[in-house]
């Protein structure tokens, strides 16, 4: 009986959502070792900052290396939901910290206008942006993938007593909502960066 269930669930895990998260963690990457802002000076030429030359694109690509391991691991058939809520955390920081250095290199190109230098906003900041909210929401979906497992699969997993399926589906919700806030939060980000 027990040998019938865990063939299944072993294959639950190998859902589109992981690998859209894998995806997204790897998109995260990409971005944060790619040009955030470019700048061009008339006396001095042209600049470009990466992700990885300040301390925040720094934590987003170990937070996105981070992110990839864990999504790599539910989609090599491991989904332990232990992983996969680590898994949206990360993502979640990824957006929340991708949002706050957009919001700052936004500021540096208005600031740049104004001195008549041309300042740009560069590829690297936007995959970081998408990567970390389509990964937030991935994974969550992920997690609601794996809470639909039966109690007596998961209890077998982590060898424990299954807790409340109530608080299971409020990490569930409160993630969702996270999600939709970030990808509001950016939208607004995107639509207000053309605004003085």
């Amino acid at each position: 009986m027990s040998e019938s269930r865990s063939e299944p669930t072993s294959r639950q895990g190998l859902q589109p959502a992981a690998w859209i998260a894998l995806a997204s963690g790897i998109a995260v990457i990409v971005g944060a070792l790619g040009p955030w802002l470019r700048g061009t000076v008339v006396v001095w030429g042209s600049l470009s900052l990466n992700g990885t030359d300040g301390s925040d694109g720094k934590v987003i690509l170990a937070l996105g290396v981070l992110a990839t391991v864990l999504m790599a691991l539910v989609v090599g058939g491991s989904p332990r939901l232990s992983v996969t809520v680590a898994a949206v955390l990360a993502f979640a920081a990824i957006a929340i910290v991708g949002i706050i250095d957009f919001e700052d290199i936004r500021s540096r190109v208005d600031r740049a206008d104004a001195e008549n230098v041309f300042a740009t906003i560069r590829w690297g900041i936007y995959l970081v942006l998408i990567g970390g909210i389509v990964g937030t929401g991935a994974s969550i979906a992920q997690l609601a993938i794996s809470e639909r497992r039966s109690p007596v699969d998961l209890s077998e997993e982590i060898g424990a007593d299954v807790g409340d399926p109530v608080m299971d589906k409020a990490y569930i919700v409160i993630g969702s909502l996270l999600s939709v806030w970030l990808l509001v939060v950016l939208i607004g980000f995107l639509f207000g960066a053309g605004k003085q």
